[in-house]
């Protein structure tokens, strides 16, 4: 098969969920010998198609936020590459287009098609309509322009049941194909052997400094963690944001009523490169993603890969993906409180915290595999072609 992924995130540029997710999966359809071209929005203003391992990556150029409104700035980005998907498409056609909801790339070209009407697949993420429901000031137009890309779609694949759930309350689910494909995730090989004692135990939280990803709940847990183990470490990796109330950054607002022995401990790295994200999970004890909602959360298959047990929030897709107290900790979401709880508990049981990283790691190979991902996407892209005849 032919098959187009759009992504507004791609990893050089754009390490994300999203971008990471795209990038396993066209290396797993390259691996079963299908032809993949990934169309990505390059930050840096390139315009240039380059090969990757197997299969193509077309750059276009980024629009910046502060030329357009949001509105009009995502309508021009999914324009671009309704027309860099046509000149792909005029060379050889494509048998599927996929986008994921997020941003509504996929927009144009499932709105005004391709010759031959190749298969438009939606992959949902965290719909934008939630963000609005904790964040109103948010621009409600491009809410809508996902709700259109769904609209227009043949097929919508969820990455978890419960994500799927809450789209059909969001999006025109109704009498539309739908498919449950789990995210799948290399694997970077054995781990190296866990510490089974630290005078400075390791805590490690990935992801963007913002709202949903509560960021800030962690903040509220850390007095608890620091009074039991002072010499503990909180390394934060991902972007920042502007913060609540126009502060400059959220990461500094969120850790503002903290001591200043406190915040000593809390290392903020921004959004870092591939070696060294791979060298702060290695030396983290565990991984916490405190998140008020999460599609699936990708950074949980990060760290299990890798032994690592989890403190996840129980909301979202994270509840299909962390078996409590078996390959991580689930706890209530927004509770700092439950949070400290658990880092603390595995901080303080080492055997507990080896037992469940092997039995993490041994979950990730038996289900979460790059794959298993791209067997059951081709599956459910054949089946839904099949259906549409």
């Amino acid at each position: 098969m032919r098959i187009a992924l759009v992504t507004h995130a791609f990893p050089p540029q754009g390490i994300s969920g999203i971008g990471r997710y795209v990038e396993d999966l066209a290396e797993g359809l390259a691996g079963m010998e299908h032809d993949v071209v990934v169309v990505a929005v390059s930050k840096s203003g390139d315009d240039r198609t380059e090969r990757r391992s197997g299969y193509v990556v077309s750059w276009i150029p980024d629009i910046p936020e502060s030329e357009t409104f949001p509105f009009l700035r995502l309508l021009r980005l999914s324009s671009r590459i309704h027309e860099r998907l046509r000149a792909f498409h005029g060379d050889r056609p494509f048998d599927v287009v996929e986008a994921p909801n997020t941003w509504a790339g996929g927009l144009l070209p499932f709105r005004l098609g391709l010759p031959g009407k190749p298969l438009r697949v939606t992959r949902l993420s965290t719909p934008r309509a939630w963000f609005q429901r904790t964040t109103p000031w948010l621009p409600r137009l491009t809410e809508w322009l996902e709700y259109f890309q769904v609209a227009s779609s043949d097929l919508v694949i969820s990455n978890t049941r419960e994500n799927l759930e809450l789209s059909r309350a969001l999006y025109p689910l109704e009498g539309r194909q739908t498919d449950i494909v789990y995210h799948g995730i290399p694997d970077p090989g054995p781990p190296p052997p866990p510490r089974t004692s630290t005078n400075e135990p390791s805590v490690l939280y990935v992801g963007r400094m913002e709202h949903r990803k509560g960021f800030d709940v962690l903040v509220g847990a850390w007095p608890s963690v620091f009074e039991e183990f002072p010499q503990a470490k909180l390394h934060v990796v991902g972007e920042d944001f502007p913060g609540p109330g126009g502060a400059p950054s959220y990461f500094e607002w969120s850790i503002r009523s903290l001591t200043a022995a406190q915040r000593e401990r809390i290392h903020f790295h921004g959004e870092t490169d591939d070696m060294t994200r791979n060298w702060l999970f290695t030396e983290s004890d565990i991984v916490v993603v405190p998140s008020r909602y999460e599609s699936f959360g990708l950074v949980l298959l990060e760290a299990m890969i890798r032994e690592k047990p989890v403190v996840a929030s129980a909301t979202g897709g994270m509840k299909e993906i962390v078996e409590h107290a078996e390959t991580g900790l689930l706890v209530t979401p927004e509770s700092s409180e439950e949070l400290a709880a658990g880092i603390i508990s595995l901080l303080s049981d080492a055997p507990l915290r080896l037992r469940m990283g092997a039995q993490a790691r041994s979950r990730v190979l038996e289900r979460y595999t790059v794959d298993q991902m791209a067997t059951a996407s081709v599956e459910a892209y054949r089946q839904a072609i099949a259906l549409g005849k």
